[in-house]
């Protein structure tokens, strides 16, 4: 199963219709059951915030942040497949702290051709990596 962590602004239809929306605050974090081992795990902006402190407590086999906002300030690494994207037209600071955390947390840093919105070619990215 794929579950997605939107940003700020996002609508569930921004997404392909086989993928799961979690729409949490960082307080349901913490209330939050486990998701099953096998899962793909996606966050963007504020939703990969949140979505890496989720798989802290329920570790996934693919955790993918995209374009995360830069207020992680403690690094612990979360088991499975890290990916940190971050769109090759967003502004210089978001694309460094994405490569940083990649660094920081073990995983692949990718690139897209996108500004720090949800495109249709950065949708592809995602779902590539999901599937593979």
């Amino acid at each position: 199963m794929i579950y997605i962590i939107p940003g700020l602004g996002k609508k569930k239809y921004d997404f392909p219709k086989h993928v799961k929306y979690l729409y949490l605050s960082i307080d349901d974090v913490f209330n939050l059951p486990k998701l099953p081992k096998d899962s793909v795990l996606i966050g963007f902006s504020v939703g990969a915030v949140i979505a890496y402190l989720v798989s802290l407590k329920s570790p996934v086999k693919k955790l993918i942040l995209c374009s995360p906002s830069p207020i992680i300030v403690k690094y612990k690494k979360p088991k499975g497949e890290i990916y940190v994207l971050s769109g090759d037209k967003e502004m210089p600071q978001m694309k460094k702290y994405a490569q940083k955390l990649a660094k920081k947390l073990g995983g692949s840093f990718i690139k897209t051709d996108s500004h720090h919105k949800l495109t249709n070619v950065y949708i592809k990215t995602i779902l590539g990596i999901a599937s593979s």
